[in-house]
């Protein structure tokens, strides 16, 4: 019948439309996971840790890191602003 016919054509669309969107969903993923720090597991017997490379394999730089902690017992990290001031304070 016609709207049988017609029912099916809709579902066809939706699923198209659907599949569309599944795609567009995953390619953004993608293009996340390939610019964003990622965690590496245990490369070459190194333990986990976060590879800032982008895919690329070459060193990259990270700005606008807050200033860590500076202490003994302290694992925060340190920005070059803290690393000049205790280059160039007088201990």
């Amino acid at each position: 019948s016609t709207s049988s016919a017609s029912g099916i054509t809709s579902l066809s669309t939706a699923a198209l439309n659907t599949t569309g969107k599944l795609n567009t969903v995953s390619n953004n993923v993608s293009a996340l996971q390939s610019d964003a720090l990622q965690w590496k597991n245990n490369v070459n017997g190194i333990g986990g840790f976060y590879d800032a490379s982008h895919g690329t394999n070459q060193a990259q730089k990270i700005t606008n890191v807050a200033a860590g902690q500076l202490a003994d017992n302290s694992t925060d990290a340190v920005n070059a602003g803290q690393l000049y001031q205790v280059s160039t304070s007088s201990a």
